[in-house]
This record gives structure tokens, C-alpha cells and sequence, in this order.
């Protein structure tokens, strides 16, 4: 019985490697999202960038702020990890029918 807990949950993780692993390879890869949002950023101009990385900065810090703050915080780990699981579903399941992520 405890052989099959012990698999479930390296079944778990591995689907959240996955999900970290494609989050990551999408959104660094080759005409990426990062490389979309950065490249029509800087096609706009300096000005826009630091505006840009300015915003991001206080969203970011009042995020972590509000979620430090309370006690929901853990409620808000779950959410991560739950939806980190679910792309290591989908992602898995492109590999199976497409071959790639």
C-alpha cells in the first residue's frame, strides 16, 4: 500500500516538473511569449520598457504583499500547485498525441 502512495506522489511531482519544464521551454523557446512581449516592448521604445518593468514591479510587490499579509496564503499555494499539475497534464498529453510540447 505504501509502495503505491509512494508512486502516486513521484507521479505528482514528476507532472509538476513537466509543467514547470513546459511553462518554461514555451515561454523562453524560440519566438517564445518572452520573446512576443519583449521584442514589441522594445520595438515601442526605452520610455515604454521602464514603464513596463516599473508596473510589473509594483504589481509584483503588492501581490506579494497581499498574500504574505494573510492567511490564505496557503490556499493560494494549493492553487499553484494545483494548476502547475494541470499543465503537467496537458503538457503530457501533447507529448503523447503530438509528439512535442
Amino acid at each position: 500500500m505504501r509502495l503505491i502512495r509512494d508512486l502516486g506522489y513521484f507521479l505528482i511531482f514528476c507532472l509538476m516538473l513537466l509543467g514547470i519544464g513546459g511553462t518554461m521551454y514555451h515561454a523562453m523557446g524560440k519566438e517564445g511569449w518572452v520573446d512576443r512581449v519583449l521584442g514589441s516592448i522594445f520595438h515601442h521604445g526605452l520610455g515604454t520598457a521602464l514603464v513596463g518593468i516599473f508596473g510589473a514591479a509594483i504589481v509584483i510587490w503588492y501581490f506579494r504583499r497581499m498574500t504574505v499579509a494573510r492567511r490564505s496564503a496557503n490556499a493560494l499555494n494549493d492553487l499553484w500547485m494545483y494548476g502547475v499539475i494541470a499543465l503537467g497534464l496537458l503538457f503530457a498529453g501533447r507529448l503523447m498525441i503530438y509528439g512535442h510540447l
